[in-house]
C-alpha cells in the first residue's frame, strides 16, 4: 500500500540570500537605468549645446522619459520573474517566492502587490526589516503576508510543490 504526501510549505530561506538576491536585481536595474541615461544624455545632447532653456527642457525631458520607461520595464519583468521561477537574483542566491501554503509560484498579480507594499513599507524605513521581526521563525515581512507568500530556498521548494503522485512513498 502506497501513502500520499500532502503538499506542504517548503522551508524559509534565510536572510543573507534574501539580502543578496536583492542587491543583484537591484544591481541590474540601477545599471540598466544608468546605461540609458547616458545612452539618452548623448543622444539629446549630440547636436551641440541648448540654444535656449525650452531646448534644454525639451532636451532633458526626453532622457527622463527614457530613464523612465527603462525602469518601469525592469520593474515589470522583475515582478513576472519574480512570480515565476524566482528573479535573476533569487535564482543565483537559490531562491524563490512561493505560495505560503502549497510552495507553487504565487504569480504576476500577487508579485505586484508584494513589491508595492514592499516599497510602501520601505518608505518608512521600518518595513525594510520587518522579515527580522517575524516571530513565526518563517522571516516572513509585510510584503510577504500581503501577498501570502514565503521567500524559500529553490530545491526545498521544487520538492515541496511537486505533484502529490511524484512523491508517493510506501508505507
Amino acid at each position: 500500500m502506497t501513502r500520499v504526501l500532502t503538499p506542504t510549505a517548503a522551508a524559509p530561506a534565510s536572510i543573507g540570500p534574501r539580502v543578496g538576491a536583492y542587491a543583484i536585481d537591484a544591481a541590474i536595474g540601477g545599471a540598466l537605468t544608468c546605461l540609458v541615461a547616458v545612452v539618452a544624455a548623448a543622444v539629446a545632447f549630440s547636436s551641440g549645446a541648448p540654444s535656449s532653456p525650452v531646448e534644454l527642457m525639451a532636451r532633458a525631458s526626453v532622457v527622463w522619459v527614457a530613464v523612465a520607461g527603462v525602469g518601469l520595464a525592469w520593474a515589470v519583468v522583475y515582478t513576472a520573474l519574480q512570480g515565476g521561477r524566482g528573479s535573476i537574483g533569487q535564482r543565483a542566491a537559490g531562491i524563490r517566492i512561493a505560495d505560503a501554503e502549497t510552495s507553487a509560484p504565487i504569480g504576476f498579480g500577487r508579485a505586484l502587490l508584494r513589491n508595492v507594499v514592499f516599497g510602501l513599507a520601505a518608505s518608512i524605513v521600518v518595513g525594510c526589516f520587518t522579515p527580522l521581526f517575524d516571530g513565526s521563525g518563517r522571516r516572513q515581512g509585510w510584503h510577504d503576508s500581503a501577498a501570502r507568500a514565503l521567500v524559500v530556498r529553490r530545491v526545498a521548494a521544487e520538492t515541496a510543490a511537486a505533484p502529490p503522485a511524484a512523491r508517493a512513498v510506501p508505507a
